[in-house]
């Protein structure tokens, strides 16, 4: 029962990448050559090519980060879970919510990104700009790229209470002069006795 998560998520990045290989290729969508340039080819429309792909490849990519914020949520709930420290239930809640909103929040803003680059197929003659990016251009410069620092966020500020808690500092410290009186000792002239 605990397996389940894994195994769905790894059923959905198959299926994802069997949809995207048994889906038929658009005209051109490998080019064809340049009226001028014979070591090069060009591409067709863009909505000719990469319309059939965008149901596939958003459902990779969804399935592709699910299963990047469940590896970070699974290990660090792990971690408490195993190091003794008897984390509350609530603690473990509040972590998982944290984890949980950052994941919302990259599905969606990757969601944004193929929404605007599907539209900019759509309508190629007018695109839409944010700033001075394209609009898909720009979720994935200041969306996709930037996200991940909502995970590196939550390691720096959460380091001591969810990563290295002070119980797993005590207890390694213990563990180390343990070991240290355990180890045979040397003499002088650097044998062991």
């Amino acid at each position: 029962m605990k397996h389940l998560a894994p195994i769905f998520l790894l059923s959905a990045m198959w299926i994802a990448v069997l949809l995207i290989f048994f889906t038929p290729t658009g005209p051109h969508s490998h080019g064809y050559p340049h009226d001028h340039i014979k070591a090069m080819d060009q591409g067709g429309v863009g909505a000719e090519r990469h319309t059939q792909l965008l149901l596939p490849g958003w459902f990779l990519g969804a399935t592709i980060i699910a299963i990047f914020v469940g590896l970070l949520t699974w290990a660090t709930v792990r971690s408490l879970i195993n190091d003794g420290s008897g984390k509350t239930l609530t603690s473990l809640g509040s972590l998982v919510g944290a984890f949980l909103v950052g994941g919302i929040l990259f599905e969606t803003v990757f969601t944004l990104m193929f929404l605007a680059y599907r539209d900019s197929l759509e309508v190629p003659k007018n695109p839409v700009f944010i700033g001075s990016f394209p609009a898909a251009t720009w979720w994935l410069l200041f969306g996709v790229w930037m996200l991940p620092a909502y995970f590196i966020l939550l390691y720096v500020v959460f380091f001591n209470s969810w990563f290295l808690p002070p119980e797993t500092m005590t207890r390694f410290r213990k563990l180390l002069v343990a070991n240290k009186s355990a180890a045979p000792t040397s003499n002088s002239q650097g044998q062991l006795d």
